[in-house]
């Protein structure tokens, strides 16, 4: 890239960053339709249509699921730290103006939630509350605690427990829990096919009423269940440690230690993947100690996987000619709030029944071309915009509410001599 100052290179980096993250958010949310659940009895694969479809759906599945939102994860506690680092140093109160912006960010996230129930933002908000917590730890301390989150610590002790109790129990017992698991199975297919049939008509009322009584609580079931809650407070820390530590700031002085990450983490993606090609979803029929491993396997995968992305990115930025390229997206990431709710208004616009109903009706074929087209408008759109206007809208309405105080919004461009 060309000479750039170094607090603008930092922010140009974790923009541009925050660019590429969003391309692999879209991808996976088009490959999904924005259905974003558990596919109903009658429409399993309702988004494969011939062998292109499931090529890609293979290839979704392996670098595109669980890989991208983890770099938009970490960005968010990197923006936590530079805000922090920026009051510091201007002599102005935090805590309570972040709080009161977290506050603002779960109240976007809950109007995100009435139209998707697969929005991040008020997880992101209640998370942020955690994150305050942590502002004055330690770094050793941070780095600890944000790897025991990262790699799902929580969730591999919780099915430790749950293997150790279900290996003592009776034999008897033991026979009854398929009982319950397909009750359990059945009634989540009733409300599967529920949901869907409502995303096909097109009846916003009915998605909106149950977007936030029963899937708003599915959600964070989820959260828990996968371990995402925890993956992802993990990421808010490591990006609190590294935005502390100036890591894009000198980036330079730490382009070595990232190369060696990048390659350990090249090395350990591979490993899962053999594992699993090897294996197969054979490691997952049944509750005993090498299934035990492989969900943790596959918790180190995805995070091993996105750490080759974001590492491979920066370094790629370093270079002249790809750097210039990539730059483009720096317009993109900073209007990042814009981008992914925009996103989502096209994506339902698109598949819903209010729209044009498309779900299920193409396949993954179109469904990435779709994706991939309308992010390539938003990256010139962006551009422009980011040059006629300091803050993208929702941004703009986001900063304004934070300070209670209308934000100057369109820039003063001087006219040509």
């Amino acid at each position: 890239m060309k000479p750039i100052a170094v607090a603008k290179q930092r922010i140009d980096l974790v923009d541009m960053l925050r660019g590429f993250s969003l391309l692999g958010i879209i991808l996976a949310h088009f490959c999904n339709q924005y259905y974003a659940g558990a596919e109903p009895p009658g429409h399993e694969h309702f988004n494969i249509q011939n062998g292109l479809d499931q090529g890609l759906q293979l290839f979704h599945d392996i670098f595109i699921f669980g890989k991208f939102y983890t770099i938009f994860s970490f960005l968010f506690g990197l923006s936590f730290a530079i805000q922090l680092l920026n009051a510091k140093e201007k002599g102005q109160s935090f805590i309570g103006r972040f709080a009161w912006r977290l506050v603002l960010l779960f109240a976007i996230g809950f109007l995100h939630q009435l139209f998707y129930r697969g929005d991040i933002l008020t997880i992101y908000a209640v998370l942020g509350f955690i994150l305050l917590l942590f502002y004055k730890a330690g770094n050793k301390v941070l780095l600890i605690v944000s790897f025991f989150f990262l790699f799902n610590g929580p969730g591999i002790i919780l099915r430790t427990i749950e293997f150790v109790r279900i290996s003592n129990q009776p034999a008897q017992t033991q026979s009854l829990q398929p009982v319950a698991s397909d009750t359990t199975h059945n009634r989540m297919q009733d409300e599967a096919t529920v949901y869907y049939n409502l995303v096909k008509q097109g009846d916003y009322k009915q998605i909106a009423r149950l977007n936030i009584s029963n899937e708003f609580q599915a959600k964070l079931e989820f959260q828990v269940f996968s371990g995402r809650l925890f993956v992802t407070l993990g990421l808010f820390l490591l990006g609190l440690y590294m935005g502390r530590n100036k890591v894009f700031e000198n980036f330079p002085h730490y382009k070595k230690k990232i190369k060696k990450w990048f390659w350990l983490s090249v090395a350990i993606s591979i490993f899962a993947l053999v594992i699993y090609g090897v294996f197969g979803e054979s490691l997952f029929l049944s509750f005993n100690i090498y299934s035990l491993l492989a969900s943790v396997l596959i918790d180190i995968h995805y995070i091993s996987f996105s750490m080759v992305y974001a590492g491979g990115f920066l370094l790629l930025a370093q270079r002249a000619k790809a750097g210039n390229f990539l730059a483009g997206l720096a317009p993109l990431g900073r209007m990042g709030l814009t981008t992914y709710l925009v996103q989502t208004i096209f994506g339902l616009l698109l598949f819903y029944g209010y729209g044009f109903n498309q779900l299920g009706e193409i396949g993954n074929s179109f469904s990435f071309a779709a994706g991939i087209i309308f992010f390539i408008l938003q990256v010139y759109i962006c551009k422009w915009w980011m040059k006629n206007y300091h803050y993208g809208p929702f941004e703009w309405i986001w900063r304004s509410l934070t300070y209670l105080k209308v934000q100057p919004w369109r820039k003063k461009i001087n006219p040509p001599c």
